[in-house]
């Protein structure tokens, strides 16, 4: 598994929607993602 930094976007209609008082256009986000290896470039 592997952390990746990322962040979300929000329109002005989505602060609104979702009522967010945030002063930025986009919010720090983490994501959790798998890492795979070929079977060829495994040892085993």
């Amino acid at each position: 598994m592997s952390l990746i930094a990322d962040a979300i976007k929000l329109s002005v209609s989505e602060k609104e929607l979702h009522n967010l008082n945030y002063p930025f256009k986009t919010i720090p986000a983490m994501k959790i993602a798998k890492l795979a290896v070929s079977q060829s470039a495994q040892k085993i």
